[in-house]
C-alpha cells in the first residue's frame, strides 16, 4: 500500500504510513503503473525536506531493491538528485585518492634472503603525486560517467515510451556504484598490503554487487518485466557505454576514465 501523502511503500495491513506517520486509505493499494514509487503530492511533510544521504546508503547496501523501491521518488526533487549525485563523484575522487596515496607510498621490494616480497612506507614519493589531476580532474570525470550511465538508460525508457525520469535514474545509478568505490577503491588497496589475491577478490564481490544493484533497480523502474526484453535492454546499454569509453579512452586518453575501467 502506497502513502497518499509521501509516496513510501508500506505492509497492506497497516494503518498508519512508516515514511510520515500519516493516516492510510486502504483504498490506495495499487502499485504505481510506471517507475518505481511515484511523484509525492506537492503538500510536502516533514519527512520530505529532510533526506539522510548516509542512512539511504546504507539502507541501499542492506536492502537494495527494497529500499530503493521505498525511497526513490524523493529523487523528484531536481536539488536532492542532483546533491546526492555529487555527494557520490566526490566520494568517488576521495576514495581514489586514498588508493593513489597508498598506491605511491607503498613500496614493494623482493627479499631476496626471505625470498617473497616485502612493503615499506615511503612518504617522500608523495611529493610525485599530481593533486589538481586526481582532485579535480576525477571529480569532473566521475561526474559524466553517473551523468552518462544515467543519460543512456533515460534514453533507453524514452524509447521503450515508459514514464521515469531523468533524476531517479541519477540517483540509481550513483548509489550503485557505491559497492564499487568501497571495494575497489578503499578495501581492496588495504587489503592487499596483506594479501593481493584477497584484494582482488573484494573487488570482484563489490563489482558484481554494483552490477546486480543497478541491473534490478533500473528493470524496476523501466517496468522490465519481461525477461528476454530486460536482457536486450541491459546488453544494448551496456555495450553502448562499453563502446563509448573504449573510444574515450583510445582517442581522448583519459588515465583517470582507463584506471577507471579496468577497476570494473
Amino acid at each position: 500500500m502506497f502513502c497518499p501523502k509521501c509516496g513510501t511503500n508500506n505492509l497492506n495491513e497497516a494503518r498508519f504510513c512508516a515514511g510520515c506517520g500519516g493516516p492510510l486509505n486502504e483504498q490506495i493499494n495499487n502499485r504505481p503503473t510506471s517507475g518505481l514509487g511515484h511523484r509525492p503530492s506537492a503538500q510536502s511533510t516533514p519527512s520530505d525536506r529532510t533526506f539522510n544521504y548516509l542512512q539511504f546508503i546504507i539502507a541501499v547496501l542492506l536492502r537494495p531493491v527494497t529500499t530503493i523501491w521505498e525511497q526513490i521518488h524523493r529523487f523528484y526533487d531536481t536539488k536532492l538528485s542532483l546533491v546526492f549525485a555529487g555527494i557520490i563523484a566526490v566520494s568517488m575522487m576521495l576514495a581514489n585518492v586514498f588508493r593513489t596515496v597508498l598506491e605511491v607510498v607503498m613500496v614493494k621490494n623482493y627479499d631476496i634472503f626471505r625470498g617473497k616480497y616485502t612493503t615499506t612506507m615511503t612518504w617522500a614519493n608523495i611529493d610525485s603525486i599530481k593533486w589538481l589531476d586526481i582532485i579535480l580532474k576525477n571529480l569532473i570525470i566521475y561526474a559524466i560517467i553517473l551523468g552518462l550511465i544515467a543519460g543512456v538508460y533515460y534514453l533507453a525508457g524514452i524509447l521503450l515510451k515508459r514514464e521515469t525520469d531523468y533524476r531517479k535514474i541519477l540517483a540509481i545509478v550513483s548509489v550503485s556504484v557505491v559497492p564499487l568505490v568501497l571495494a575497489t577503491f578503499i578495501l581492496s588497496p588495504i587489503l592487499g598490503i596483506a594479501l593481493t589475491d584477497l584484494g582482488a577478490i573484494v573487488s570482484l564481490i563489490g563489482i558484481t554487487y554494483t552490477f546486480v544493484i543497478l541491473i534490478n533497480s533500473i528493470s524496476l523502474e523501466l517496468g522490465l518485466e519481461d525477461g528476454n526484453l530486460k536482457a536486450y535492454v541491459h546488453l544494448l546499454c551496456l555495450t553502448v557505454l562499453f563502446i563509448l569509453a573504449y573510444f574515450v579512452i583510445k582517442y581522448i586518453e583519459l588515465d583517470i576514465l582507463n584506471d577507471f575501467i579496468i577497476s570494473i
